[in-house]
């Protein structure tokens, strides 16, 4: 019983040495005092006329002059200071061998944008609205209807695919919102609207449905052959004028 014990403890005694040493080996820290000067990177556009490189080093001296009677700077705790700037998605700290404490940025990006009101508003990939944009010359996914902030996080799968997929990416330029249709998916030519339903997803069976119907409208039936169609049930088409 003894010999059980004496081996129990050592095994809880490694346990904890490698876990303490894997905890010790995460945290990121930096010698304040090797700190010789502060350069702020943009890995991404800046987007953002109100946050410079002087507000970052600004607030970097900030906390920098708190930390007097601390030799080693845990960078974790400065990265989390940094991204609570709300545009700013992820920041990177680390101190080069000239002594110069680097911040990388990773500005939010648009993602989308939405109609609403009469007015244009902007957000990211993870629904975050971005304001005071400087205009970003790109081309995004339209968003219009009645659309709440509940509505857009449940559709962002959906809005993702249609991007990196090949072929709803070249059709679709926009999602309007309809209490009593659902999802309708607004494609770049023909003004042609395609009902999803209430479910924002689409499968792989209805692109292909979706691809064949479009190609036969554009060369064949002619733009003014419907003004939408119904994906909603499974190997058919309802066409809708």
């Amino acid at each position: 019983m003894q010999r059980f014990r004496n081996v129990f403890k050592f095994i809880f005694g490694l346990f904890f040495l490698t876990f303490f040493t894997i905890f010790l080996c995460s945290v990121k820290t930096v010698d304040r005092r090797a700190v010789k000067d502060i350069e702020v990177h943009y890995i991404n556009t800046n987007l953002y006329p109100d946050i410079t490189k002087e507000d970052i080093i600004l607030e970097v001296k900030l906390f920098l002059s708190t930390q007097d009677s601390v030799k080693d700077i845990n960078t974790s705790v400065l990265e989390d200071l940094i991204v609570q700037y709300k545009y700013i998605k992820q920041a990177e700290v680390y101190l080069d061998l000239k002594g110069v404490l680097n911040i990388d940025l990773n500005f939010r990006q648009p993602f989308l944008s939405m109609l609403r009101d009469n007015k244009v508003y902007y957000f990211d990939d993870e629904g975050v609205e971005l304001l005071n944009l400087i205009n970003s010359h790109q081309t995004l996914l339209v968003l219009s209807g009645d659309w709440s902030e509940s509505r857009l996080l449940e559709s962002l799968d959906l809005l993702h695919k249609i991007y990196k997929h090949p072929i709803l990416n070249k059709l679709i330029g926009g999602i309007y919102f309809d209490k009593k249709k659902g999802y309708v998916l607004s494609a770049k030519a023909c003004d042609l609207g395609i009902n999803l339903g209430f479910k924002p997803g689409i499968r792989e069976d209805k692109v292909n449905m979706i691809e064949a119907f479009y190609n036969l409208l554009l060369e064949e039936l002619g733009c003014d052959y419907c003004n939408a169609i119904n994906i909603m049930y499974d190997k058919q088409i309802i066409c809708i004028n």
